[in-house]
């Protein structure tokens, strides 16, 4: 999620005072809460290094034990009034939030890195989503508000996990009617994996993508206005994706990241060029890509990673 939205939710998490003595402590909910995007300062080196290194290092358990001890030093050091115990108390509490909702969004979080790559998430929120920043503003503006204090935080909480449990109901119902769509034009639907993820602001359309062998299924279903059409996306079966995940960290960074990739081989004079798009972020144009340059000898010659 974006850093607006953490820090609106650490703060309304602080102020609804669930653990006594929270609000004292909520520049250190909202400092821990941002955290772990200190991996955005691999953006001063590139963004291809950005991409393979974000939701990575600090976005694992292991991270998350890790970034917690110099916090509670940073928390101890400008609230010397709180005990050590409690520091770490809303430290993690703070970390956790941001786990919460970056496990909630598409791209979601690698929990066992770095022993294991893969990504886990629940996938009902997009990485931006307007919808819960404007749910937290009574949070926000308690003051003008004429209610007890934490009544204004607490209620601003319950309406995000209500419009949560809600957008939980439609991707529900959204796999069930996209599966039915799809087995139209594959029998083998039944079995498929399908993946639905919501529009940006628009939680009444979804995108479903459904992988069978080497091809990806693509189509929009709204309940509005029902299914759309269905795009196909048949990746190529040469083993030019094994070399160029094994030889070019992008593109190995990429594969890990996706279920959902579709890819392509091309030719050329001067070697061969390996594109990779991640079809999970394609509801307005391709998705993520990330392409590597290879010689014809097969070494890597120059990456490139685009976010659309």
């Amino acid at each position: 999620m974006d850093p607006v939205t953490h820090v609106l939710f650490s703060c309304a998490l602080a102020r609804a005072e669930l653990i006594p003595g929270s609000r004292e402590a909520q520049a250190i909910m909202i400092v821990a809460a941002l955290a772990p995007d200190l991996d955005h300062l691999f953006r001063l080196r590139g963004l291809n290094q950005y991409f393979i290194h974000h939701r990575r290092e600090t976005h694992s358990l292991l991270g998350l034990l890790v970034l917690s001890l110099p916090l509670v030093l940073l928390g101890r050091l400008f609230s010397p009034e709180l005990s050590y115990p409690r520091i770490y108390l809303f430290v993690v509490m703070g970390l956790f939030s941001h786990f919460f909702l970056d496990f909630l969004s598409v791209p979601g979080l690698p929990f066992w890195f770095p022993g294991k790559k893969r990504f886990y998430n629940f996938g009902i929120l997009f990485f931006l989503d307007p919808w819960p920043d404007l749910l937290l503003l009574p949070a926000i503006f308690e003051k003008i508000i004429p209610l007890a204090r934490p009544q204004p935080a607490r209620i601003a909480l319950s309406a995000v996990l209500a419009y949560l449990v809600f957008l939980a109901l439609l991707k529900m119902a959204a796999r069930v009617k996209g599966r039915k769509s799809f087995s139209e034009i594959l029998p083998q639907a039944g079995t498929a994996r399908i993946f639905v993820s919501p529009f940006l602001a628009f939680p009444f359309t979804w995108l479903l993508l459904m992988k069978h062998g080497h091809t990806v299924y693509r189509m929009r279903y709204s309940f509005l206005s029902g299914p759309g059409p269905v795009s196909l996306f048949k990746s190529d079966t040469s083993s030019r994706l094994g070399e160029a995940v094994e030889k070019s960290p992008l593109i190995r960074a990429l594969a890990n990241f996706s279920d959902f990739i579709f890819w392509r081989a091309l030719e050329n004079e001067s070697g061969y060029r390996v594109l990779v798009h991640d079809l999970r972020f394609s509801q307005f144009t391709p998705g993520f890509r990330a392409e590597a340059e290879f010689s014809p000898e097969g070494n890597l010659v120059s990456e490139r990673f685009r976010y659309f």
